[in-house]
């Protein structure tokens, strides 16, 4: 919470009213919730009103304030750590000056179990090692003894072709840690991390000026590289974008723009599913109700009068229509094809005559 002042016109009064509705919102949610931060109120000082209004605040919401100990280099209580006061979430707190800030750590033990890390698994196929020339003789082979195909027997053979060329495998996949502009200068950024971590210990070792200085030296290193490092990225993202679209994308990703959540707010979310239910649940029987009175009084209807030319019978398509539309088609693969789209298009020849009887 930045102090109050002339530039962001805030006031403490308005800050207690902004603690009360995300107090409120905490209290609402399912399970137990904590509340942490600078709240630059001296907490140690209960004499003065704004911190008078704040205990009477968590007073009301049943919440404890878990730091004790100074936070500040000027010896107040600035860092707070809001939970509930009966839900014995929080089993310990401590305070560490060992940082080069005005500001002290605070350290925080909960009770709470850490779940075990479950590795990912997805099925893939591996479609770039598929030998092609193997895999169109083997769909015309196949294909032959398919004189009148329907739609299932085309999607069965399609199936088992592939499953017989790019068996599905079940591949591990490792969690993404780096961020996608580190890549360019990852060596250089882990080198300077390292000084920046031999220059803190050293400072940490010897407490002097000097040490403290080099270590801060180092930390203005590592965050300009960084900095230079997302510039350059984003700046040939944008430089890259082709439409509109993408630059926009671009744009929210770094403005940190999100779609708002289409579910509604004002109901805890492990209500929806029931609340969900219960409407679709009431709105077919409302629907059947509305039926059962007009069956039993059919309102008056009044003959429509058709202009036009009748629907009497389908045209028949042709190989060559069917190949043009394919081919104008989005390159796009659905989970529900058979066959992937790029090897669909590889294999059009052979598929050509099938596809064209099962439209047909």
């Amino acid at each position: 919470r930045p102090p109050p002042s002339r530039k962001n016109k805030q006031t403490d009064s308005m800050f207690v009213d902004q603690l009360h509705s995300l107090l409120e919102h905490c209290n609402s949610l399912h399970g137990s919730s904590i509340v942490l931060g600078d709240f630059n109120v001296h907490y140690d000082n209960p004499l003065n009103p704004t911190t008078s209004r704040v205990m009477d605040l968590l007073t009301t919401f049943n919440l404890t304030q878990a730091v004790s100990q100074p936070t500040h280099d000027k010896g107040h209580i600035l860092d707070w750590l809001l939970h509930t006061s009966d839900d014995h979430l929080v089993q310990s707190t401590s305070v560490s000056h060992s940082i080069a800030s005005d500001h002290a750590c605070v350290i925080c033990h909960l009770n709470i179990a850490v779940p075990p890390s479950r590795p990912t698994y997805v099925m893939t196929r591996n479609i770039r090692a598929i030998d092609r020339a193997a895999l169109k003789a083997d769909l015309a082979a196949r294909l032959s003894h398919l004189p009148c195909p329907s739609a299932d027997d085309l999607d069965s053979v399609l199936t088992g072709v592939l499953d017989d060329h790019a068996p599905v495998m079940r591949r591990r996949v490792r969690p993404q840690k780096n961020a996608p502009w580190f890549s360019g200068v990852a060596e250089e950024v882990r080198s300077l991390k390292q000084q920046r971590r031999r220059a803190e210990r050293l400072w940490l070792k010897t407490g002097l000026t000097v040490h403290k200085q080099l270590y801060n030296n180092a930390k203005k290193l590592v965050t300009k590289l960084v900095h230079k490092a997302k510039t350059t990225y984003y700046c040939n993202k944008i430089k890259e974008s082709l439409s509109c679209k993408q630059l926009f994308s671009v744009a929210n990703q770094l403005l940190g723009n999100k779609k708002p959540s289409p579910l509604p707010t004002v109901f805890p979310l492990i209500d929806l599913p029931k609340r969900f239910l219960d409407f679709f649940k009431d709105k077919i029987e409302t629907i059947r109700n509305k039926l059962d009175v007009l069956s039993s009084n059919p309102p008056a209807c009044t003959e429509l009068s058709f202009h036009g030319r009748p629907l009497t019978h389908f045209r028949p398509v042709t190989e060559d229509f069917v190949r043009r539309t394919i081919l104008s088609s989005p390159l796009k693969t659905c989970e529900l094809d058979a066959f992937p789209t790029p090897l669909l298009l590889e294999c059009l020849d052979s598929l050509l005559p099938c596809i064209t009887a099962v439209f047909n």
